[in-house]
């Protein structure tokens, strides 16, 4: 990895911002949707699909009891590359900026850490989450609000952090799968 990353890296774990996100963003600047699109369903096919979690993944395509909402803090491209797998009801993401169909390379909305305030806008509070899956400490609120929460640790230090909320679910991740 590079120095630049490790600095990002320890930025952001000083002072809890992502600063990796914005500038990645500015790769996407002058680019067309078409482009950027093309791009996401790449990086789906050839580096994100090969990475799914077999035990979660069949969590979220059996439970056919709701309407699954998929909101990621990921970038709207990419969300709409997983949303096509997956074929949930709705989604929500990071959405980028654009002017006349071209990538301005600003970020427009971001929805980390905002999950439930997006959802419940967006079906003008008349929705209740049933049940909320997250690897990411960031998505705390997500399944604090959830009827059924279940949480994805990949580390002790994931673990310790969701066993202290009350009815969590922890799917514990090994490594390999």
């Amino acid at each position: 990895m590079s120095p630049a990353f490790w600095c990002l890296a320890g930025i952001h774990k000083f002072f809890k911002r992502d600063l990796i996100k914005p500038i990645a963003i500015l790769l996407f600047r002058n680019r067309s949707e078409d482009e950027v699109q093309d791009w996401a369903e790449k990086f789906y096919n050839n580096y994100l699909s090969a990475r799914k979690i077999e035990s979660t993944n069949s969590i979220l395509l059996n439970n056919h009891d709701y309407d699954l909402v998929l909101a990621s803090a990921t970038i709207d491209p990419v969300a709409k590359v997983i949303a096509g797998d997956l074929k949930p009801f709705c989604y929500f993401a990071t959405k980028l900026e654009r002017k006349n169909g071209i990538y301005t390379g600003r970020i427009q909305r971001e929805i980390s850490g905002r999950k439930p305030e997006v959802i419940n806008e967006f079906f003008n509070g008349m929705v209740s989450i049933e049940t909320a899956m997250s690897d990411n400490h960031s998505d705390y609120n997500l399944l604090h609000s959830a009827c059924k929460k279940i949480a994805v640790c990949y580390t002790g230090k994931d673990e310790n952090f969701w066993s202290k909320m009350k009815g969590v679910q922890i799917i514990k991740i090994l490594k390999s799968e």
